[in-house]
């Protein structure tokens, strides 16, 4: 992997930009226990996350909205190492797994 996801508090560290995240912890909640573990802490903070990045709440990060996020020199890089079917758009699925 390119990059890290570190989880602290409300916080991700994704490349190298720091992304705010205020994430709905009754939402994390998949299986309605009442409890949060940590599986399912981790994927609402990846869900949370790309939402923010998903600017226009299409479901999809495009290059543009990507770029609002990550300005490095890796950036096209970091892009395409997650649009694995190499459609210009990085799906939840795709941005997801790329974490794993």
């Amino acid at each position: 992997m390119f990059y890290k996801l570190i989880i602290a508090g409300s916080f991700l560290l994704v490349f190298s930009g720091l992304v705010f995240c205020q994430p709905d912890y009754g939402k994390m909640d998949a299986n309605g226990d009442g409890k949060i573990v940590k599986v399912e802490y981790i994927d609402g903070m990846k869900r949370t996350t790309f939402e923010k990045l998903d600017k226009n709440s299409d479901k999809e990060i495009t290059w543009d909205e990507w770029t609002q996020m990550d300005n490095s020199p890796d950036a096209q890089k970091n892009f395409q190492s997650m649009d694995l079917d190499n459609d210009q758009k990085v799906t939840y699925s795709e941005f997801s797994n790329s974490m794993d």
